[in-house]
């Protein structure tokens, strides 16, 4: 305020000059100094000294801003006064009329509220309260442990007696973490709320916040437990993860699942030979002329949940194992003593070799039971990390392969388990860490990287090649929990 009536003094005198009086040019032309101290003598002459003939209009125009400021100051101190008084008797009224409230509402008696029930109108919203509260009452026995349910049920009792009483409170409602807030704005005697006009407006108004409690009750999740509650941007309960819990709880499901997988492996032959290396000549020539293949495999598992993280599953898996074979042939120089006879054999007198002139594949299929534990390493809403691992008994139940002789001459038609030399059951161990998308509670998908191999050889005979199966590949399942 002081820099504006300055600015404004400043504009009234701008471009207004006076004529000093004689008196003063005398001293002035007696204290010229040429060494830059002239202004500060200037100013040191002329103190004491003033204008006489100052222009009058100048003096009238600052003595009206003067008092223009005066008024405006003392309209600000009048409102100031006027809005505390109102302020004062506002509150006073409102603690006053709030403590007589609270004492006929805790002196109603149960036949003074069935009274006045009967004289409201049937479209008052007391049958919606009844039902509200019976169906509250159903919640507030499922969620128990959460304490917002409580005052709700609480706070809604007592507007219901309110509504039935002397008095109707109506004020807008909130919702805070602890439950639901009513705040009074208005009191009215329900006798006169039935006889007026207005008297449907403050029904609906009742009936509006006996809806909020039901849509309220619908968020409420009753088989898990809340972590965590909020007050959105409208006032409304937010329940954390509200989202994930409506998702994975919408059906109660036990600790047992059924898993189906389906995948494919690279499939090989892990070949050594006996302790008296006498088959090292078909050792050699097996390794060059047979290669790993690509196969298949598939589950059926019954899984059941033993601990937190921790899983237990068994069923059957079918595995296929097959090798490619690519070879060249040329006359032996040897007659060889084969252990079968010569229609066993294809090229029975004949020498392989590594090459491509002829091919041929290598079938093993097993039958595994196997007991897997699996592990779950993180989980979250929709992602599982886990690993399974275990141990599979794998029965051989069909084979077409052919086997090269301990002498190196002619392959062996093997095109059944009994034929010489001989097939017997694999022990598998598996280990395949895998990644679980959750559906929602009953159904996930997910893929797992299979890693197994044969603790031992399935051939029966110690002087043919012994050999391993093993397997590396991508399996997809599918549980459903139940």
């Amino acid at each position: 305020m002081q820099n504006n009536f300055e600015q404004h003094i400043r504009e009234k005198l701008l471009g207004i000059s006076e004529m000093p009086a004689e008196t003063v040019w005398p001293k002035i032309e007696e204290n010229l100094i040429e060494n830059g101290a002239f202004e500060i003598n200037i100013n040191q002459k002329l103190d004491g000294h003033s204008i006489s003939n100052t222009n009058a209009e100048i003096w009238h125009n600052i003595e009206k801003e003067l008092q223009k400021k005066k008024k405006k100051k003392l309209l600000i101190w009048v409102f100031c006064i006027t809005t505390g008084v109102i302020a004062s008797i506002s509150g006073m009224y409102q603690y006053l009329n709030y403590s007589k409230t609270n004492t006929i509402d805790s002196a109603l008696p149960l036949a003074q509220t069935a009274t006045v029930s009967e004289s409201l109108p049937q479209k008052t919203g007391l049958k919606a309260i009844k039902k509200s509260a019976q169906q509250h009452k159903v919640t507030e026995e499922k969620s128990a442990g959460i304490g917002s349910i409580i005052e709700l049920t609480k706070t809604y009792n007592k507007s219901k007696r309110t509504i039935q009483g002397k008095k109707h409170d109506y004020r807008q409602t909130t919702i805070n973490s602890s439950g639901i807030e009513i705040a009074n704005n208005t009191n009215e005697s329900t006798n006169k709320v039935v006889k007026e006009n207005g008297s449907q407006n403050q029904i609906n108004a009742l009936d509006s916040t006996v809806a909020q409690v039901e849509i309220v009750k619908e968020m409420l999740p009753t088989d898990r437990k809340v972590q965590e509650i909020k007050k959105d941007s409208n006032g409304l309960l937010n329940f954390a993860n509200s989202e994930k819990y409506s998702k994975l709880t919408d059906k109660k499901t036990g600790n047992w699942a059924l898993v189906i997988g389906f995948g494919t492996s690279y499939t090989g032959m892990q070949l050594f030979s006996n302790s008296n290396q006498n088959n090292l000549t078909e050792l050699a020539t097996r390794k060059q002329i047979e290669k790993p293949f690509m196969d298949w495999n598939a589950n059926l598992l019954l899984e059941y949940k033993i601990a937190k993280r921790w899983t237990l599953s068994s069923g059957i898996n079918i595995s296929h194992f097959r090798q490619q074979l690519n070879f060249n042939k040329q006359p032996a120089q040897t007659t060889a003593q084969h252990s079968q006879p010569a229609s066993s054999y294809l090229f029975v007198n004949d020498t392989l070799f590594s090459g491509s002139n002829y091919s041929g594949v290598n079938t093993y299929t097993f039958n595994e039971f196997p007991i897997w534990l699996n592990y779950s390493i993180k989980e979250n809403a929709h992602y599982c990390l886990d690993v399974q691992f275990g141990y599979a008994l794998g029965l051989l139940y069909h084979v077409d392969a052919y086997l090269l002789d301990p002498s190196g001459v002619g392959l062996l038609i093997a095109n059944n388990v009994e034929t010489f030399p001989k097939f017997k059951e694999a022990h598998f161990i598996k280990i395949a860490p895998g990644i679980t998308y959750k559906v929602n509670q009953r159904n996930e998908f997910g893929f797992q990287f299979n890693c197994k191999a044969a603790l031992n050889s399935i051939i029966a005979e110690n002087n043919w090649v012994q050999q391993r199966p093993y397997a590396f590949g991508l399996e997809l399942r599918y549980r459903r929990r139940f």
